[in-house]
């Protein structure tokens, strides 16, 4: 009745075991984190994806998938390189490295990747890096939130606030606009008026030639619209080597009989042996006609005009100084803003059309320069325009700007 086991030429068996319990407590520990990481991972509502260090896809969830329009399959077989928007591209690769190189934790930023269908999709990307036990790294964790909405709801917002600000500033253009127009034409209408009235020879001379100023005050208030128009539509300016100083002298020819008119003196002070500059030289003599009038305008009669040109650093400098009425210091961060007449109770039938000033900054602003202004009221006022030296490539850049 013995149970014992007989093994022939086996005298005994020893035999010892090992308790595993903690190791299979552990073992249960890794697979239910590992089980929940799948869940986590797999239906997350936000895009996941592990990728190895060069940027290839070696596990995406659905909420990836749908995001850029590929299937799992598909993405195992491509790198986030190749769905990125070429944008966007570089900025990227430049925070993988870095945190590839430990100098990060982690990113985030916004960008876009191109859906399988072509269009693109914004997201915001958080990106972290697993390293093994040695430090070395893994794989990238990318978490992505789809933000293409939000993108078209800010676009949307953004176009209806520009769309009202046009819409201002188009009623703006038309109060100023109309009332330029509508002094003129009242004035001419009135003289029209008297002259079916009146038959003495000298008033109707004198009405003819009140009609004649106010047309040709409109001419200019439409010459000057023009020419903000197209200045405003991107004009192509015609760049070369210029000689600036020769631009200050045909500017001074243009309102040479203003000057007499008005019985300004001239004071000339041009810096000789003054470097070429790259410009257009019509549109900036145009800029420069603008600024002389102004000064002209607004400098009471027999008064001083000083045009003096300097080298300062890197610019070219001319500076236009008056004896002229002035301009408060209020006043002076509006004066090159379209339509606007420091002194506002001045006759519209007299002086500028409240564009001068406007057109020459824009002139300006396209040849890299800008233009400022100091000003004393009852003393007079100095704009000062400076425009930059050539660059070493000015000369093989397009003459087409």
């Amino acid at each position: 009745g013995s149970n014992a086991l007989h093994i022939p030429g086996v005298k005994a068996i020893v035999g010892n075991y090992r308790d595993i319990t903690e190791r299979k407590q552990n073992e249960d520990i890794v697979r239910q984190r590992e089980e929940l990481f799948r869940l986590l991972f797999e239906y997350a509502p936000i895009g996941m994806a592990l990728l190895t260090p060069t940027g290839r896809f070696v596990r995406i969830n659905q909420a990836f998938c749908d995001a850029v329009g590929y299937s799992q399959n598909e993405m195992l077989h491509m790198t986030f390189q190749e769905i990125t928007h070429p944008d966007d591209l570089k900025p990227n690769v430049e925070l993988d490295d870095q945190l590839l190189r430990g100098e990060i934790p982690h990113f985030q930023m916004e960008k876009r990747y191109i859906h399988k269908s072509g269009h693109v999709v914004h997201v915001l990307l958080d990106v972290g890096l697993i390293r093994d036990a040695e430090g070395r790294p893994q794989h990238f964790i990318s978490q992505i939130i789809d933000i293409t909405e939000r993108k078209k709801a800010e676009t949307l917002s953004f176009e209806v606030a520009v769309e009202k600000l046009r819409i201002q500033l188009l009623a703006e253009f038309i109060r100023n606009v109309s009332h330029d127009f509508r002094t003129p034409l009242s004035v001419i209408n009135t003289h029209l008026y008297l002259l079916r009235h009146n038959d003495v020879p000298s008033k109707r001379l004198e009405r003819l030639n009140m009609v004649e100023k106010q047309v040709a005050r409109l001419g200019r208030l439409i010459e000057g619209l023009l020419k903000m128009t197209r200045l405003d539509t991107d004009v192509a300016f015609d760049f070369h080597f210029v000689n600036f100083n020769q631009i200050v002298t045909e500017a001074l020819d243009r309102v040479k009989s203003q000057l007499e008119k008005m019985g300004h003196e001239v004071s000339l002070d041009l810096q000789s042996m003054l470097p070429r500059i790259w410009g257009d030289p019509i549109e900036l003599s145009n800029a420069l006609t603008e600024v002389l009038e102004n000064a002209i305008q607004f400098t009471p009669p027999e008064g001083m005009i000083t045009i003096r040109t300097s080298l300062w650093q890197e610019s070219v400098v001319l500076e236009i100084e008056d004896t002229g009425v002035g301009i408060p210091p209020d006043e002076i961060p509006f004066i090159f803003e379209r339509f606007y007449r420091v002194d506002k109770e001045r006759p519209t039938d007299r002086g500028g059309i409240g564009l001068g000033l406007s057109i020459a900054q824009k002139i300006i602003q396209a040849h890299k320069g800008f233009i400022e202004v100091e000003s004393t009221v009852g003393k007079g006022s100095i704009f000062r325009i400076l425009l930059p030296l050539p660059t070493p490539n000015s000369s093989v850049s397009s003459t087409r700007s």
